[in-house]
């Protein structure tokens, strides 16, 4: 049976591809040119279809089965289908664990639920409060932020602690390892998650 394959031509700085250090561990997700970039330096070893690897852009190129998704990278003479798992071969590392998340994070985490009044908003009509306030001594860490609306957050102003409708004080969420940023999980990626 024949694969039909889609065109799937990415622009060069979007995220196409799941980066693993050398153990197969999840570190990050990585665009389109860097990918293509890291199997032509050979500081990568690129996954087909069907988990075969290849350490050369050549053997790739030539010989590799591809999703029926495949990323593809164009110039305006040639094009190049983009590995969607690859994992680093120079050496092991791993990424350091952030220290705080950004608002964008905080609300996708707690599905943009503002931690005090418990009601959902949109990303414009959230913020990111500290539990102990700045102007009382309290940190900008990670262990000091929660997600509110503009409401919550002007209504408790310097005020603390400051409970949620359910009497309690809001905490911050774990920090998970590797947050993927993207609307659509490749379904090759979910083995690694």
């Amino acid at each position: 049976m024949r694969r039909v394959y889609r065109k799937m031509i990415v622009n060069p700085e979007h995220k196409t591809t799941l980066l693993l250090n050398n153990a197969w561990q999840p570190i990050t997700t990585v665009s389109a040119k860097a990918a293509f970039m890291h199997l032509i330096r050979g500081n990568i070893v690129a996954l087909d279809s069907n988990n075969s690897l290849f350490h050369t852009f050549e053997s790739w190129n030539n010989n590799a089965s591809f999703h029926v998704d495949q990323p593809i990278m164009r110039s305006s003479t040639d094009s190049w289908r983009i590995p969607t798992v690859i994992v680093v071969s120079t050496k092991f590392f791993r990424k350091p664990k952030k220290k705080k998340l950004s608002l964008y994070e905080l609300a996708k985490m707690h599905e943009h639920v503002c931690q005090y009044c418990l009601e959902k908003f949109s990303i414009n009509d959230l913020t990111i409060d500290h539990i102990k306030p700045r102007s009382l001594g309290g940190l900008d860490n990670h262990e000091n932020r929660t997600l509110a609306c503009r409401s919550c957050n002007t209504k408790k102003s310097s005020n603390t602690p400051w409970l949620n409708i359910k009497g309690e004080i809001p905490k911050a969420p774990e920090i998970p390892f590797l947050m993927i940023n993207m609307n659509k999980i490749r379904k090759e990626w979910e083995y690694f998650l």
